[in-house]
C-alpha cells in the first residue's frame, strides 16, 4: 500500500497472458529488497489492482537503508 514512483523499476510491459500492462517495484519492507509486480484491471467496470509477485528480490545487489 506504500509504493511510490521512487520503488519504480520496471513497466509498462506487455501482459503477454492476459490484455494489459504489467509494472514492476523493488521496495525496502523490513530490512529486506522485495520485487513486486502489479497490473490495473477491469473488472464490472471498475479497475482493480492486483499483485502478481510479491517475493524477496533474488537479484537484489544490497540492502540500502534496512
Amino acid at each position: 500500500m506504500s509504493l511510490t514512483v521512487n520503488d519504480y523499476y520496471k513497466g509498462p510491459k506487455q501482459d503477454f497472458d492476459r490484455p494489459g500492462v504489467l509494472w514492476e517495484f523493488k521496495k525496502i519492507l523490513a530490512g529486506s529488497n522485495f520485487y513486486i509486480k502489479i497490473k490495473i484491471v477491469q473488472e464490472d467496470g471498475e479497475n482493480i489492482l492486483k499483485c502478481l509477485a510479491f517475493h524477496e528480490d533474488e537479484f537484489a545487489r544490497e540492502v540500502v537503508g534496512g
